[in-house]
Order: structure tokens, then sequence, then C-alpha cells
């Protein structure tokens, strides 16, 4: 389910979808970090969520 969440995040993102406030896809973190479970290291360290898309997957390295 996770790596599906990471395949429709980066189908969306190569879309071009209208994001003109960056909402979605402001202030990313580099997609190695979700597939290599430890966005949430990154998370705390920058002390914000980044990409609203993928800010479930925080748990996820907190659980592995």
């Amino acid at each position: 389910m996770y790596y599906l969440l990471l395949a429709c995040y980066l189908l969306l993102r190569q879309s071009k979808i209208n994001d003109p406030e960056g909402f979605l896809f402001g202030n990313e973190l580099p997609i190695w970090h979700y597939f290599a479970y430890v966005p949430n290291y990154m998370m705390a360290y920058s002390g914000s969520y980044r990409s609203r898309i993928l800010t479930p997957t925080w748990s996820l390295g907190v659980d592995e």
C-alpha cells in the first residue's frame, strides 16, 4: 500500500497538476527519503511535514 501511494504521487507530480500555491507539491523532500523509510527524520529536522500529499508517510518511518 505504501508503494502504491508513492507511485500515485509520482504520477500526479508528472501530470503537472495546477498547484499554484504549492499546497500539494511545494517544499518537497527528495523521493529517495520515502523509499528509504526516513522522511520522518527530515520532517523532524526541518520542523515541517513538507509535501502535504505525502504527510501520512511520517508514521510509517516511526513504525519501522
